[in-house]
C-alpha cells in the first residue's frame, strides 16, 4: 500500500483514508501474542500499527547491533506477522524514541562513553553521564546515529511498502526539541554550533544575516572583533535590553535551523540506504509546532507532520479528562498543523496513561477521539494500545509497561477497548468526514516568529504585549469566547493570499509584529476585511526594530496612556466584567471614529470602531486572558456581528460545543459535546446564508460527543 497525502487528508492507494493505527511494541509484547493482539486491533477498526525500534534494546554495548536473537528483538518478525494480518506499520526507529526509556530510548554508553556530544548550557556544562539530552549535530553523535540508522534499514527493507511489505511510513526521531525545551533551555554545544570558529554555524549564520561584524555589533551593542567572538544567548530574560533580546532571538533562529538540517540528515541517510518511504514526524507539543515552518521545504513532498497530545498523564498533568480547555488546544494544534500545510494527523494520542493516578476512563477516552474528529483531525495514532514487560534494565518509570492500555500487558481487554473499537467503527462508517471540512466564519490570526520568539516586550507604554501574553489573550480568551458564539473560528496565519477579506480577523497584535505580517493585515483591510484589534498596533519588527505599517495605516493616536484600575468597561452602553485591566486609554478616537468604548471608572476611551481602506476595524484598547464569562461571549458577539461575521450554529447552552463541518454537496454534518460531568440539555440551531435553517434538541450525558447530520 502506498501511503501519500494533500493538504485535506491522508491516501492509501490513492483513497482518502482515516489512519487509525495502533501502537504496539515488538519489544514488550511477548512474541506469542502479536498476531493474537494484532487482530484485536484490527476488530477495533485499525488499519495501521505503529512501533518504535529503540536504539537502547538493540545496541547494548557499542558495536554489538543486535536484531532477531531472541523474540523481543525480533523486528522482522514482528513485520512479518503484521503483513500477514493485513495491518501497515509506521516505523519508528528514533535515534529518540523516549516511551518511558532510560536515556529517553538512547543508549546509555553514548552519554558515559563520549561527553561531548552531550546538551550544552552556554557555559559549556551539561548534566553529566546520567542524563538524557545529546546534541542534535554533533558530528560524533551522528557517526554513531548513522551506522543505528544503517542498521535499521538493513533490516526494514525487505518489508517496505515499495517492495510489498507493510512499511509505509518512517518516522523521524521523536518529539523534535522537547529534550531540551521541557528538561532544560536550547543546546549551545560549541562543537555542534561552531562557537569561537569563524567557519562554524553560529558565526557563518551570523555572517549570512548581518554581512559585517560592525552590523551585529551595532544590533547586539557589542564591541566584538569576530562573528567567532559573538556569543549565543541561549536563554530568555523578559528584562533584558533589546540588543540582548536580538542576540536571543538569532541564537534560537539559528537552533531552529539546525532542528530541520537534523532531520533532513536522518532523512538522507535512509534515501542513502534504499528506503524511499515516506518520512514522517510527531510534533511534540502544540508550542514546538512553530518549529516547524519551512519543514515542507527542508523535507520534501514525502514529509508528513504530525501532533502528539495527551490529557492525564499524571496528578500534575493539567487536565485530567478532555476539558472545553482541552477540545480549545486540540483545535489549536490541528490549525496549526494544517496551517503549515499537511492533513491534522493526531501521530501521539492516549490510549491509556503510565499513571494510575488519575484513571484513563471509557467515556473521557471515548470523547476525547472525538473532540479530535470534531476539530478536523483525519487520522490517529493510539498511544499505545497494548503494551508488555519492558527489555530488562530499559524501564524509567516500571518493569511492566502496561500503560493502563486497551489491552493491558497481559493481554486481557480494559474497559477502554470498548472505546477505541467504538471510535474505529465510527470512522469506518463515516469515511464522509474525510471530504468534509470544519467550517470557521472568523479568523484569529497569529504569526511563526511571534509564537516562536515569545515573552519578551519593550518596556513603556509603547510596548504592548509581548508575544507570550498576546497568544495567551488570543488561546484563552478569544478562541475560547468564540467557540461560546454562533460564530467559530479557526487559526489563519498573517500572510498575504492566508487572509480571507470575507471572514472577519481577530487580531491579539503583540508588540512586535513583522513587516510583511502587518503588510498582510493591511490588504486583508484594504479588500473590504473586518479587523478586531486588540489592544493596539505593533511599534516593532521580529529583529526589534521600528516598524509601524498598521498603525501607520490606521492613523491611530500618537499619544495614549495605561490605566490601571480595575473596572468593567462599557460597549454599546453594556458594561462587560472580566476583561481585566484596560491597557490603554485616549483622551478622545481618532476622526472618524465611532461608538466608543470606555473604561467605566474613569471614563477614558479604550476603544472605538473606525474605517479602514474599504473595510472597517474595532480598536479593543484591552484584553481577557482567559474566557470565564459570559459577558466575555456576549460582547465579542455583538461585536461580531456588526464586523459581519455570518453565524454558523448556536448552542443554547454555551457550555456545549458545537463544531459544524460542511461536505461538498452542502450537507452539514455537526458535533455537539458536552464536556463536563454532569448531564447537560442544549437547543441547537443551525444557520445557511445567515439565517435559522434547522433545529435539534440534545440531551447528553456526560463526556458525551453527539453527531448529528442536516441536509
Amino acid at each position: 500500500m502506498k501511503l501519500s497525502f494533500d493538504s485535506r487528508s491522508l491516501l492509501f492507494d490513492g483513497r482518502r483514508e482515516f489512519l487509525w493505527s495502533g501502537e504496539m511494541h515488538y519489544f514488550r509484547v511477548p512474541a506469542a501474542d502479536w498476531r493474537r493482539r494484532m487482530r484485536l486491533w484490527k476488530e477495533a477498526g485499525g488499519n495501521f500499527v505503529a512501533t518504535y525500534v529503540p536504539w537502547i534494546v538493540h545496541e547494548p554495548e557499542e558495536g554489538r547491533i543486535v536484531f532477531g536473537d531472541r523474540p523481543e528483538r525480533d523486528l522482522a518478525g514482528f513485520l512479518r506477522t503484521a503483513a500477514e494480518e493485513g495491518l501497515q506499520v509506521l516505523l519508528r526507529p528514533g535515534p529518540y524514541v523516549y516511551s518511558e526509556l532510560v536515556r529517553s530510548g538512547l543508549p546509555p554508553w553514548l552519554f558515559r562513553d563520549y561527553p561531548a556530544l552531550r546538551w550544552k548550557r552556554p557555559d559549556g556544562t551539561d548534566e553529566g553521564p546520567n542524563g538524557s539530552r545529546i546534541s542534535y549535530l554533533h558530528p560524533l553523535f551522528l557517526e554513531k546515529a548513522r551506522r543505528w540508522f544503517r542498521a535499521v534499514a538493513e533490516q526494514a527493507r525487505p518489508f517496505l511498502a515499495e517492495n510489498g511489505g507493510p512499511v509505509a511510513a518512517v518516522q523521524l526521531d521523536n518529539e523534535l526539541a522537547g529534550i531540551h525545551f521541557w528538561f532544560g533551555a536550547l543546546d549551545a554545544n560549541p562543537e555542534t554550533f561552531g562557537l569561537g570558529r569563524e567557519d562554524g554555524r553560529w558565526p557563518r549564520w551570523l555572517a549570512r544575516k548581518y554581512g559585517s561584524v560592525a552590523a551585529a555589533n551595532e544590533a547586539y551593542g557589542g564591541a566584538w572583533a569576530s562573528f567567532a567572538e559573538i556569543p549565543p544567548a541561549a536563554e530568555f530574560r523578559p528584562d533584558a535590553p533589546a540588543g540582548e533580546e536580538r542576540r536571543r532571538r538569532d541564537f534560537f533562529r539559528c537552533y531552529r535551523e539546525q532542528l530541520l538540517d537534523y532531520l533532513a540528515t536522518l532523512q538522507g541517510w535512509l534515501r542513502e540506504d534504499g528506503v524511499p518511504t515516506p518520512t514522517c514526524h510527531n510534533c511534540g507539543s502544540r508550542d514546538l509546532l512553530p518549529l516547524f515552518e519551512g519543514a515542507r521545504e527542508a523535507l520534501g513532498p514525502d514529509f508528513l507532520l504530525g501532533y502528539d497530545q495527551y490529557y492525564s498523564l499524571g496528578p500534575a498533568w493539567p487536565a485530567e479528562n478532555p476539558t472545553a480547555a482541552v477540545a480549545n488546544q486540540t483545535r489549536c494544534n490541528v490549525d496549526w498543523v494544517r496551517a503549515l500545510g499537511w492533513p491534522a494527523v493526531g501521530m501521539e494520542i492516549p490510549g491509556g496513561s503510565p499513571a494510575d493516578v488519575p484513571p484513563i476512563l471509557r467515556e473521557d477516552l471515548l470523547a476525547y477521539y472525538m473532540t479530535h474528529l470534531a476539530a478536523g483531525a483525519k487520522g490517529i495514532n493510539v498511544y499505545v494500545f497494548t503494551g508488555g514487560p519492558n527489555f530488562e534494565g530499559t524501564g524509567q518509570s516500571s518493569d511492566l509497561y502496561d500503560y493502563n492500555a486497551p489491552v493491558r500487558a497481559d493481554g486481557s481487554l480494559n474497559e477502554t477497548y470498548g472505546a477505541v473499537a467504538d471510535f474505529g467503527r465510527l470512522v469506518a462508517e463515516r469515511r464522509d468526514l474525510l471530504e468534509a471540512e470544519r467550517v470557521a466564519s472568523v479568523q484569529v490570526g497569529f504569526e511563526w516568529d511571534a509564537l516562536r520568539l515569545g515573552g519578551w516586550a519593550p518596556p513603556g507604554d509603547e510596548g504592548g504585549l509581548s508575544g507570550a501574553r498576546a497568544m495567551e489573550f488570543a488561546r484563552k480568551g478569544l478562541f475560547p469566547a468564540l467557540a461560546a458564539t454562533p460564530y467559530p473560528g479557526a487559526w489563519t496565519e498573517l500572510r498575504e493570499g492566508a487572509l480571507d477579506p470575507r471572514r472577519p480577523l481577530l487580531l491579539s497584535a503583540p508588540a512586535t509584529m513583522s513587516e510583511a505580517a502587518q503588510r498582510a493585515v493591511v490588504a486583508f483591510l484594504e479588500a473590504g476585511g473586518r479587523l478586531f484589534l486588540a489592544p493596539w498596533a505593533p511599534s516593532l519588527d521580529q529583529d526589534l526594530h521600528p516598524c509601524t505599517v498598521l498603525r501607520d495605516f490606521l492613523r491611530l493616536p500618537a499619544r495614549h496612556r495605561i490605566e490601571t484600575p480595575p473596572s468593567p468597561i462599557v460597549v454599546d452602553g453594556v458594561r462587560v466584567f472580566g476583561c481585566g485591566t484596560p491597557h490603554l486609554v485616549v483622551d478622545a478616537p481618532p476622526p472618524g471614529a465611532d461608538s466608543p468604548m470606555t473604561n467605566a471608572h474613569t471614563g477614558g476611551v479604550c476603544g472605538w470602531w473606525q474605517p479602514a481602506g474599504a473595510g472597517e476595524v474595532c480598536v479593543f484598547g484591552t484584553e481577557f486572558s482567559s474566557f470565564s464569562l459570559f459577558g466575555q461571549a456576549e460582547m465579542l458577539e455583538r461585536i461580531l456581528a456588526r464586523l459581519g461575521a455570518e453565524p454558523v450554529a448556536r448552542s443554547s447552552n454555551r457550555n456545549v460545543l458545537v463544531e459544524t463541518h460542511r461536505h461538498p454537496d452542502e450537507r452539514s454534518t455537526v458535533f455537539v459535546s458536552n464536556l463536563h460531568a454532569s448531564p447537560q440539555k442544549t437547543r441547537l440551531t443551525l444557520y445557511r446564508d445567515g439565517r435559522p435553517a434547522a433545529e435539534r434538541d440534545f440531551s447528553l450525558a456526560p463526556m458525551q460527543v453527539d453527531v448529528a447530520d442536516f441536509p
